[in-house]
């Protein structure tokens, strides 16, 4: 066993540890109400009330849940019980297959407590089951609200060790309707605006994945947009690496931009143009 391999262990043993101190040491908290009983979202999957908490430093963390509809992510809800210092949470969100389909950095400043709201605009399906996926930088830990169940009910792990218990989180989706046409051809119809795209912003209107990116980048869009949408792949020079056009751009459409010739690492601008908006979105290339 090597060093790093050696450390990890340590590391992930010293959560397991401070898992089962804290969840007897906060038998006593109150079970009648959830700290995420006042958000508001069209459909909720959340785990159970948090009685519990577990440190996240030097490896990563798992939480697993099923979509309640079919329909987008709009929010997802961590609690935040202690952050020593100032730090990045790197935050994925994985399909039943493991593939990445969205992600956030969260900068978190030091003592920041309370419950943390992550944007995450995917697309999901009612009943499937996808996986929350938290990262700290090495240097720093974070403490967060926990569940305690029974080893049958655990649906996180810690470094790939399973816990008897849930992450305390809530997740927050819009509902869509989803018919299917005769071609076979799913359509998915817009339920988010009225189809006068060139009033609105576009910043929400699309999730750029995977980030950080290696041979593709798919641009999946959350809102149906009128006439005609330019998706442009950039350099922060403004090279243009990669363009795409497209009519009538409809909710769900996925539309995949692979240059033609291998990137270097780095900083890379995607840029949406639709009727007078304009929107940047950054991303990496590993």
């Amino acid at each position: 066993m090597n060093f790093k391999t050696f450390f990890s262990y340590l590391a992930v043993v010293a959560i397991l540890v401070t898992w089962a101190i804290s969840a007897n040491a906060q038998q006593s908290l109150s079970t009648e109400s959830s700290i995420f009983d006042g958000i508001s979202h069209e459909c909720i999957s959340q785990s159970d009330i948090g009685t519990s908490s577990v440190w996240v430093k030097d490896t990563w963390a798992e939480q697993s849940f099923k979509a309640c509809s079919n329909g987008t992510i709009e929010t997802l809800y961590l609690n935040i019980l202690d952050n020593p210092q100032t730090t990045d949470l790197g935050v994925q969100l994985y399909d039943y297959h493991h593939n990445l389909i969205g992600s956030n950095v969260m900068h978190l400043e030091e003592g920041m407590t309370g419950i943390l709201k992550v944007k995450m605009p995917v697309l999901v399906s009612e009943g499937v089951e996808y996986t929350i996926s938290l990262r700290v930088d090495n240097t720093s830990k974070v403490k967060f609200g926990a569940v305690r169940l029974n080893e049958s009910d655990g649906t996180f792990s810690v470094g790939g060790w399973n816990l008897a218990g849930q992450l305390e989180f809530a997740v927050g989706q819009t509902d869509r309707n989803v018919e299917e046409a005769n071609s076979g051809r799913i359509d998915i119809p817009n339920t988010y605006d009225d189809g006068s795209a060139t009033d609105e912003n576009l910043a929400d209107a699309f999730v750029a994945f995977p980030n950080p990116f290696q041979n593709e980048l798919n641009i999946e869009f959350t809102k149906a947009l009128k006439g005609e949408t330019q998706i442009v792949l950039s350099d922060l020079s403004g090279n243009i690496i990669s363009r795409e056009v497209r009519t009538d751009v409809q909710w769900g459409e996925r539309i995949t931009l692979a240059p033609r010739y291998d990137l270097l690492p780095g900083v890379y601008a995607v840029r949406i143009l639709n009727g007078t908006n304009v929107t940047n979105y950054t991303v990496l290339k590993n």
